[in-house]
């Protein structure tokens, strides 16, 4: 469109303004539990939609199973043991998130951090590789801690700390790479 907002553009701030009325909203918790996922939808939808997708159908089917397998485990697992995958879960993310920063600054050519012109990085390029590699090394480092038995409260601040950090170090790769729809996902 000429001088106008794209369909992407107009999916990501609808999904940015949902993801916050599930945060500040103040409906009962299952109306916000809703209001997140439309934006995770609508988010992954506008990320589909933005690119030249030749394997659109593998795409969709990995994303139909992958979260076929979240519900069952979600409702067939015991407290103890969903804590403990989600935490790992959480970890992980830290981890590629750590790799695909250490990877960008490693090849800038690759990831399009290089200036046209001159020497170095974009300016903005390593702050957010640091924020994202020190995020992403933090959220490892927690999602390892537990070892003993933890009461309710405690695994609630853990899981909500190892999120947190997670989304944080995603949404600074997507700044580093800036992608739009990466960095309303963190």
């Amino acid at each position: 469109m000429n001088g106008g907002v794209d369909l992407v553009t107009l999916a990501w701030a609808l999904s940015s303004l949902l993801f916050l009325l599930s945060l500040w909203g103040a409906g009962p918790g299952h109306r916000r539990q809703l209001a997140a996922l439309a934006g995770a939808v609508m988010l992954g939808a506008a990320a589909i939609y933005s690119v030249d997708v030749v394997n659109l159908p593998q795409i969709a089917a990995m994303l139909a199973a992958g979260g076929a397998l979240g519900l069952m485990l979600g409702r067939g697992l015991p407290g103890q043991v969903l804590f403990r995958l989600m935490l790992g879960l959480a970890g992980l993310t830290g981890i590629a998130m750590l790799c695909a920063a250490l990877a960008a600054l490693l090849n800038p050519n690759a990831f399009g951090l290089l200036p046209e012109e001159g020497d170095g990085l974009l300016p903005w390029a390593a702050p957010c590789a640091a924020v994202t590699v020190i995020s992403g090394a933090i959220t490892a480092l927690c999602a390892m801690m537990p070892r003993g038995a933890m009461d309710q409260a405690k695994r609630a601040r853990l899981l909500a700390l190892t999120g947190g950090l997670a989304g944080c170090s995603i949404a600074a790769l997507g700044f580093l790479f800036q992608h739009a729809g990466l960095a309303v996902a963190g």
